[in-house]
């Protein structure tokens, strides 16, 4: 069996994937939202109280997480158009066919709160690859791409006559820092994010 390392995945960062279950009758269902690992052996999602999923969760038991990376497979599963599904191997839960890898899981346990999301604690039981290297989509790499482009407009456009549009860019960029420190405590995510934000306020501070 391979890891969740191998998988993609790193410890403290949320990443967005889509997870398959089975409900109650057997039809297969897939909803696109977010997952993580602590450990490097378990999966965790928090699922809102009122979907699908959560239902299907509580009833069966069993899921396969779905890591991709293509827009569309997200947009079909949001949208339930046309996904391919399959059996997985060692959990009763079907696979995406579309993903680039399969991580089946059984929840071991189901956190209830007073809010509209639960949490589910899940062991992995296999770790299927489709391709080699695959790479959850992670919004954290996405926040620091779009401040790193963000940041590259503030420096050339500080101090010039388009400095009012450096302030707003600024502004977008704190906006992923905070993205960035809620979906991923990954010690480098942090650290990249903090530069840009300290060398853009900078820039426009002194300008």
């Amino acid at each position: 069996m391979k890891s969740l390392a191998e998988a993609g995945f790193m410890a403290g960062v949320w990443v967005e994937v889509i997870v398959s279950t089975y409900s109650v009758n057997g039809v297969p269902h897939a909803a696109a939202m977010g997952c993580t690992t602590a450990d490097g052996v378990s999966i965790l999602l928090k699922p809102f109280k009122d979907t699908k999923t959560y239902n299907n969760l509580v009833n069966r038991r069993s899921l396969v997480v779905n890591v991709c990376r293509d827009p569309v497979v997200f947009y079909k599963a949001v949208f339930d158009q046309g996904l391919t599904f399959g059996e997985a191997r060692r959990v009763n839960a079907p696979r995406v066919l579309e993903a680039s890898a399969w991580v089946e899981a059984v929840v071991s346990e189901l956190r209830e709160f007073s809010g509209p999301r639960a949490e589910a604690l899940c062991s992995v039981e296999n770790v299927d690859l489709v391709v080699e290297k695959p790479r959850p989509y992670s919004r954290a790499e996405h926040a620091l791409m779009e401040a790193l482009i963000h940041f590259t407009r503030v420096r050339a456009f500080a101090g010039t006559e388009r400095h009012n549009e450096a302030e707003a860019l600024l502004y977008r960029i704190k906006y992923y820092e905070k993205l960035v420190q809620r979906v991923s405590s990954n010690q480098a995510h942090l650290s990249m994010i903090e530069k840009i934000v300290r060398e853009a306020s900078r820039l426009v501070d002194r300008a």
